[in-house]
């Protein structure tokens, strides 16, 4: 059986080499991106079982655009999303549109185990 794909799209270098490493050590298959320009390609293109995105990218749009994108591409659509971030603020005035686009949200500094969580909520534990 194949392991639970999970894309994290950040531009933060050291939270996504520490990602790589949590999840496969969990048992995810991991890829990361580093620009919101080309996560939703990225999306489209491996089809992960679930996305860990910074709503922060390289700008505060950028990680909509990402979402925006997802939505509305039916080979996409499905693909629950995770917001993981830091910026609270951007988080709070959003947080409706954020939901009607079916993402959740954990807010960093997270604890490990609040994270694993979250994933194994929404795409359930590694196989």
């Amino acid at each position: 059986m194949k392991r639970p794909m999970i894309a994290v799209v950040n531009q933060d270098t050291i939270f996504l080499s520490l990602m790589e490493e949590l999840l496969s050590e969990e048992g995810y298959h991991t890829y990361i991106e580093k620009e919101g320009d080309k996560a939703y390609l990225s999306v489209k293109k491996y089809k992960p079982d679930l996305v860990v995105l910074d709503i922060r990218i390289n700008d505060p749009e950028a990680g909509f655009k990402v979402i925006d994108l997802i939505r509305l591409d039916p080979d996409t659509v499905h693909i629950p999303i995770i917001v993981c971030s830091t910026a609270t603020q951007l988080i709070r005035e959003n947080e409706s549109r954020l939901r009607e686009n079916n993402c959740d949200i954990v807010m960093k500094p997270f604890h490990i185990e609040e994270l694993l969580m979250s994933i194994e909520t929404v795409i359930g534990p590694p196989k």
